[in-house]
């Protein structure tokens, strides 16, 4: 213990320089929660909008497989069957047939491909929409993060330097005490001196 402090100077010390650093830690977990929360409904929606698109892509699939499906039915459907089939063969209108019906299949997936396509642009625009307000937030919060760490990193400055001011006060207490020690002793000499001086005068009188 360093002489001229008191058990409880060192307490209060000690007790206000861990007050701050609770103040700290309380402010640093503060913000945590609040940031944790903030991204919450964001992580809800970007959970449903995948659920959503997901299910948008399934539905889509499955319509367009059943157009597919009916123009097929619809292309077989148009050739006979049997001596009138044969006929058609002959006569080149099955095959005429077959070219209009590849026609209106191809007609179809160009325009499945473009309704994918279409889809793919409407879900890619949401995602970055999205994206787009999350990077925001996150931003947001780490300018917030930054100025707690300058808020923090000022207040351990300050602790820092109520510590050397309270060790350099402690030094000058101390060294006043020592001086207030040697005082007697100094005047314990001096007296010692006076009374030499005293003796030898005397003994000169003699």
């Amino acid at each position: 213990m360093p002489r001229g402090s008191t058990p409880k100077q060192q307490r209060n010390t000690s007790r206000h320089g861990g007050i701050k650093t609770k103040e700290m830690l309380g402010k640093v977990n503060s913000l945590k929660n609040q940031h944790k929360a903030q991204m919450w409904p964001y992580e809800e929606q970007k959970a449903a909008l995948v659920q959503k698109q997901r299910q948008e892509r399934r539905e889509q699939q499955e319509r367009h497989r059943l157009k597919r499906e009916a123009i097929m039915q619809t292309v077989r459907g148009r050739f006979r069957k049997g001596v009138m089939g044969f006929f058609d063969k002959v006569t080149g209108k099955a095959e005429r047939l077959r070219l209009i019906g590849r026609k209106e299949l191809n007609a179809v997936k160009a325009e499945h491909a473009e309704s994918r396509h279409k889809t793919i642009i409407q879900h890619k625009h949401e995602r970055t929409e999205l994206q787009k307000h999350i990077r925001q937030n996150k931003e947001r919060q780490l300018e917030e993060r930054r100025q707690l760490a300058k808020s923090i990193q000022q207040i351990r400055a300050e602790q820092r330097a109520e510590q050397k001011h309270d060790k350099l006060r402690q030094g000058f207490e101390d060294s006043s005490l020592d001086r207030g020690q040697d005082k007697p002793k100094q005047d314990k000499d001096g007296q010692a001196i006076n009374r030499a001086r005293k003796n030898r005068r005397r003994r000169d009188l003699d």
